[in-house]
């Protein structure tokens, strides 16, 4: 029997430098460059057929407000620039984290994938 916590990791074995992202949910971006990403309160499941429908407007998504960097990382998601590229734009854009960018990106990458903000082209979750 397979126990839900014991799925495998679908990015085992993939080279994450060259994953290529996209994102999975909606988002608002202000005129600041501030950027909101807007997760359906309920994803899946019963909830999400019966419930998230008949939510009011404002009630239907949560509201996640990414810091400057998050925001700079989310606006370079296109589905299109791999992760490297987007370690290399946001050492053009915060050369003060040049020394451990590749580390902060990966990690606010794999983060985003953990709760459902982003996806990879090619693997399956």
């Amino acid at each position: 029997m397979k126990w839900p916590w014991n799925r495998p990791n679908p990015l085992a074995g993939k080279d994450f430098m060259q994953l290529v992202p996209m994102t999975a949910v909606a988002c608002h971006v202000a005129e600041d460059g501030g950027v909101t990403v807007l997760p359906p309160r309920f994803a899946s499941g019963l909830t999400a057929r019966l419930l998230q429908p008949r939510l009011p407007e404002q009630r239907r998504n949560i509201r996640v407000v990414l810091d400057r960097r998050g925001a700079a990382i989310w606006q370079q998601i296109d589905g299109q620039r791999p992760v490297h590229e987007l370690v290399k734009l946001f050492e053009e854009a915060f050369p003060e984290d040049k020394d451990d960018a590749v580390d902060r990106v990966c990690r606010w990458l794999g983060g985003v994938y953990k709760h459902g903000f982003i996806k990879f082209h090619g693997v399956e979750t």
